[in-house]
């Protein structure tokens, strides 16, 4: 899921810097060659624009884009404690499809699979042993509930009441003082919130700042220069062209995209198993 653009290389471009009509025709012929590149390309924005995102993470205004426990960005204790680095501590993944010059680029939700972090007792009031009777839970949405700004409601599911923790003082009008005093309040009704009110919109605006703007640039860039460097070098040498990039870090993208597509499709398959199991009960 997500929001798709297209990501173009201006061919004119790369044949006013090669200066050979030749060389074009090979270039746009060879769909082989082009599919290299333009991965090899695009690897290496998305390198670029994953560092922008843990940077932003860190700021606070997409850690809802990370995993619970992410380092450095989602600091609270649950059960996992990912590098911000790596594919698991992110809740999206960018697809990169299309053929010869002409791409799209979209993303979808990642499910969420750590526990939801418990309240503490610095944050809240709540004493250790309140806090030690709640159920660990998932959040397996969290991410596109976050980022849409989406309404959701609350219900008791496995008990009688909801405990609503008081979060960094903010204390409700109609709450009472011995609620205050234990640092949270209970209700048997439904409870409308809207989690990411402060922060929805904040991924998906970066992420088209990026795409459209200097990700673009550097895959167009990327692409230009790779094309250049080796159809001079056929040019001067009536060798084939060939690849620059070691044909291991080939091999690497591929691997990792293939991984990470089928990765998180066995995560979406169990959270939706999840869900299923609770509506059963």
């Amino acid at each position: 899921m997500g929001v798709g653009i297209t990501v173009t290389s201006d061919m004119a471009d790369v044949a006013y810097f090669i200066g050979n009509g030749l060389a074009l025709t090979d270039v746009e012929k060879d769909n082989s060659y082009l599919n290299d590149v333009m991965r090899a390309a695009f690897g290496e924005a998305e390198e670029m624009f994953n560092q922008e995102a843990i940077a932003l993470g860190r700021a606070g205004a997409i850690s809802h884009m990370f995993e619970w426990g992410t380092v450095g960005i989602n600091r609270h204790k649950t059960n996992m404690r990912p590098n911000p680095n790596s594919d698991v501590a992110r809740l999206w993944e960018t697809v990169f499809e299309g053929s010869g010059v002409h791409r799209s680029l979209s993303y979808y939700y990642r499910p969420s699979v750590a526990v939801v972090p418990k309240p503490t007792t610095r944050e809240t009031g709540m004493s250790q042993s309140d806090i030690s009777m709640l159920e660990d839970h998932v959040f397996w949405n969290k991410a596109q509930v976050f980022e849409e700004g989406w309404q959701v409601h609350i219900s008791p599911v496995n008990s009688k009441f909801l405990i609503l923790p008081f979060y960094k003082g903010v204390i409700p009008a109609h709450a009472k003082p011995s609620d205050v005093k234990r640092g949270y309040t209970m209700t048997r009704k439904t409870v409308t919130l809207r989690p990411g009110n402060n922060v929805a919109g904040n991924f998906t605006n970066f992420w088209l700042q990026f795409w459209e703007g200097r990700g673009n640039e550097h895959v167009q860039r990327s692409i230009i220069e790779q094309i250049e460097r080796d159809y001079m070098y056929s040019m001067q040498s009536d060798a084939p062209p060939q690849i620059t990039m070691p044909q291991t870090f080939e091999r690497m993208i591929r691997e990792r995209m293939r991984r990470l597509r089928y990765n998180a499709k066995r995560r979406a398959r169990r959270a939706a198993e999840r869900m299923r199991r609770l509506d059963n009960k």
